[in-house]
């Protein structure tokens, strides 16, 4: 087996596990067990439990980022809106794992928190961007409640993650169309 290979295994592993059982109920040791590779060579790829979980949280936000690409250059606010309200969803029905462990990690850990702050301060720019131009009164107020629907949804997907949720985006997506303006 190659090393990029095991490499990948092994975080893969890490990330099922993490999301399963928690970060603290999860021993490099039950990773190795789960991935069939010795637990010296997690330290080798890794160096320590810490920055295994620091890859894992990376990788999941630069797939995330892989799956907005483009998304954000629409030039319609209504229709910017109506597509960041629908991230939620499309996050985490492409990497659920990875979103379980971050629902786990945002309370407690603060990389997790600065990496989510990092990867939402584009988003909350162009909501806001789009608000005003739009013509809302108070535009920022109307990026933060987008903001904590946004946020609500995908931690709901999460638990649930055979709930559909589309009536309730589409409500509020109602509620941010340039009729209801």
């Amino acid at each position: 087996m190659k090393k990029n290979n095991r490499k990948l295994i092994i975080a893969n592993t890490a990330l099922h596990l993490f999301s399963e059982n928690g970060i603290k109920s999860t021993s490099t040791a039950m990773i190795a067990n789960s991935a069939k590779v010795s637990e010296a060579l997690i330290f080798k790829y890794y160096g320590s439990k810490e920055k295994l979980i620091s890859h894992i949280i990376n990788s999941g936000y630069t797939r995330a980022v892989e799956l907005t690409r483009g998304i954000f250059q629409e030039k319609n606010p209504e229709k910017l809106i109506h597509t960041i309200l629908d991230l939620p969803s499309v996050f985490v029905k492409n990497d659920p794992l990875f979103w379980a462990l971050q629902k786990r990690l945002l309370a407690n850990d603060k990389s997790a928190q600065k990496q989510h702050d990092k990867f939402i301060q584009p988003v909350k720019v162009l909501l806001k961007k789009a608000f005003k131009s739009l013509g809302y009164k108070n535009p920022i107020k109307e990026t933060q409640f987008i903001l904590m629907v946004i946020d609500a949804l995908w931690k709901k997907q999460v638990m649930q993650t055979n709930k559909d949720n589309s009536e309730f985006i589409a409500f509020i997506k109602q509620k941010y169309s340039e009729q209801s303006i």
